[in-house]
């Protein structure tokens, strides 16, 4: 119980701070927490999710993007989603939480169309590990990264020749997607690029993992940001190591049952190859 109390009121503090991305080649001057949004958040003996709505300003005060950051306290607790139809089909976020009766979910990996004769199949890229086990692997995406966690709950990413090597790095939940945005503490990417919806995974020193999610593509409410600008997001929330995950249309964040972000795509939400799921026990 106190261990809980002091994690929400090291939140809270930071909750009222605002972030400044110190580069003239960005569009976003400064970024800040929301204070007048209500904070979601769920919490029981084993598990602390928060979640918490962020907007970014350029430098006339205007607003260039909104997303949200969710908080989970224990990394063992996030699994990854396959679509109720197994790997080439697609499903929404927001349907996979449902079936898992997750807590929480984020979009994952990035796929691909593969057409076959009859039925087009939409396989997610690279690599996709579920439970301690490889399910699916499409070598032609080796470019990509293997997002993972450990059997501990480690974030990791890398390459990897087989299977073998995978299970020997211990990642029992993985999905694949670039670039990585922080290596231990070390900023990757440079300033420059183009804004985008994005989503991103990071982990901080004390084990607890970080999920952004950034609305784009909508004028007047969200532009999105660069690589370089979800980078000093994570860097900001004290992630010493991110990644960055499917974006664009795909970039979702579900809290409760609900979508809390705004997808880019004009039908909504777009159903996904890999989603990953915060459980509850």
């Amino acid at each position: 119980m106190r261990k809980r109390f002091f994690l929400f009121l090291i939140v809270v503090l930071t909750g009222i701070l605002s972030f400044h991305l110190l580069t003239t080649n960005s569009t976003v001057s400064t970024w800040q927490y929301l204070e007048e949004t209500p904070v979601s958040y769920f919490s029981n003996g084993n598990l602390y999710v928060r979640v918490d709505a962020i907007q970014g300003k350029d430098k006339k005060e205007e607003v260039v993007f909104r997303g949200f950051v969710m908080l989970v306290s224990n990394p063992r607790a996030v699994k990854v989603m396959l679509p109720e139809g197994g790997p080439g089909s697609l499903q929404k976020t927001s349907e996979m939480a449902q079936k898992a009766g997750a807590v929480a979910a984020v979009n994952g990996g990035g796929f691909f169309n593969r057409p076959l004769p009859g039925e087009p199949l939409f396989y997610p890229l690279y690599y996709t590990v579920q439970g301690g086990r490889v399910v699916t692997r499409v070598d032609r995406y080796n470019s990509e990264i293997l997002v993972g966690l450990t059997k501990n709950g480690t974030l990791m990413g890398g390459t990897f020749a087989n299977p073998a090597d995978i299970k020997k790095a211990g990642i029992v939940e993985g999905v694949s997607f670039r670039p990585q945005l922080i290596e231990n503490g070390k900023r990757l990417q440079k300033p420059g690029g183009k804004a985008h919806p994005r989503t991103a995974i990071g982990q901080k020193k004390n084990g607890s993992l970080l999920f952004v999610v950034i609305d784009g593509r909508r004028p007047g409410w969200s532009m999105g940001v660069t690589y370089y600008e979800l980078q000093e997001i994570m860097m900001a929330l004290g992630a010493y190591n991110a990644f960055n995950l499917d974006g664009g249309g795909s970039s979702t964040m579900v809290f409760k049952n609900r979508v809390l972000n705004k997808p880019s795509d004009t039908a909504g939400e777009r159903p996904v190859a890999t989603s990953w799921v915060i459980m509850d026990s």
